[in-house]
């Protein structure tokens, strides 16, 4: 084997261990251009435990813990994030365990964070949407399905059909007036 031979193996092994992101252009009709942000719907019925939500992304380190409050809607943003989200029983935390920052209240003690209970499934941000919603904000909701010592298991609460309102019958209405113009035009001929 000759030297460049080598040396075009050794290049594209490196290649092939290497992460390879790249973005594509979406489908016709979708946009990037939206901010996306959750929200846990039953938050309240959890008095005695914390929730804390953790943003990271295939580009970076993964962010710090943050509280999620019940009547906000938690912005997520970065290279392709994805939430995970925890509990921790109120009891286990002292105020000197939490402190505030830019992004609002967050867990800084690293023995409660190994002690976080682990939400299921991890929350991922849509690529695109559809370009109606082109520059608004999308809230997804959550609600806590169980929560216990052993888990945290979350369910997407289903969103409205708001979108049927401003598509479906605009065109249902189009369609009815177009039958009507038709049958009009052949009544006038067939006489």
């Amino acid at each position: 084997m000759s030297a460049i031979d080598y040396q075009l193996l050794k290049n594209m092994s490196f290649l092939r261990h290497s992460l390879i992101l790249a973005d594509v252009a979406p489908n016709a009709g979708f946009t990037r251009n939206f901010e996306y942000c959750i929200k846990i719907t039953n938050l309240n019925k959890y008095p005695n435990y914390l929730l804390f939500a953790q943003i990271r992304s295939p580009t970076s380190k993964p962010g710090a813990y943050v509280q999620i409050q019940a009547d906000r809607c938690m912005l997520v943003d970065g290279y392709r994030p994805s939430v995970n989200i925890a509990a921790i029983a109120k009891s286990s935390v002292q105020k000197s365990d939490l402190a505030k920052n830019n992004l609002g209240t967050i867990l800084k003690n690293n023995k409660l964070q190994k002690s976080l209970i682990t939400g299921t499934p991890s929350i991922e941000r849509p690529l695109s949407v559809p370009i109606i919603n082109s520059g608004k904000k999308i809230e997804a909701s959550f609600e806590i399905q169980s929560l216990n010592r052993q888990g945290l298991k979350l369910v997407r609460v289903p969103e409205s059909t708001q979108i049927l309102n401003v598509l479906l019958f605009p065109t249902i209405g189009i369609a009815i007036l177009g039958w009507i113009v038709w049958k009009r035009q052949h009544k006038t001929v067939d006489r």
